[in-house]
């Protein structure tokens, strides 16, 4: 998971000094916007807020990282993955405002960012992106498969085994999402 948010953090820094956007930042700073309009609001601002605020508390990976470390660790680990977690967040929130506040008309509300660096920057940007988006989905997917593997290992197995029983557990739901993802 660390070289997986080095990967994030890395793509957002090399995106953000090449997004076009930035070097207008002063003039866009001065002309007149508010970002709490109902349409910046519900676009940009909602989706970025309710995730600083509660994704910390909901995603497990923080948790999970925080409690696999050793246990004088664990407020510092949170710590330190909570400010990753909210930098992703914020960051990719900042390129929406930043959406916003140019006036860029966007087909998909959603995903405002990957649409404009898709279509308005140089490809290597889009391959920049698909690969912290990635990196993203890889993280979420391992700490989604160790935290099953062990639920399942500690409270539903009755082997001697907890390991065997963990690995187990995590190839039956792989099989699964995998056979969901099929079909």
């Amino acid at each position: 998971d660390c070289i997986q948010y080095i990967v994030i953090a890395a793509s957002i820094v090399i995106i953000f000094l090449n997004f076009p956007l930035t070097q207008n930042l002063p003039q866009l700073a001065h002309t007149v916007f508010n970002p709490i309009a109902p349409a910046v609001f519900f676009q940009f601002g909602l989706a970025s807020l309710l995730t600083l605020v509660f994704g910390i508390f909901s995603n497990h990976q923080q948790w999970q990282r925080a409690f696999a470390a050793d246990s004088k660790q664990v407020c510092k680990t949170f710590s330190i993955a909570g400010f990753l977690h909210g930098f992703v967040t914020f960051s990719l929130g900042t390129i929406g405002v930043l959406l916003a506040q140019s006036g860029y008309e966007t087909h998909h509300i959603q995903i405002v960012g990957a649409e404009y660096i898709n279509n308005k920057m140089p490809q290597i940007f889009s391959t920049i992106f698909l690969v912290m988006a990635l990196s993203g989905l890889c993280a979420t997917m391992s700490s989604a498969l160790c935290a099953f593997g062990s639920l399942y290992a500690t409270e539903i197995a009755t082997d001697k085994e907890p390991i065997k029983a963990s690995r187990q557990a995590m190839l039956i739901l792989t099989a699964l999402a995998f056979a969901i993802g099929i079909f």
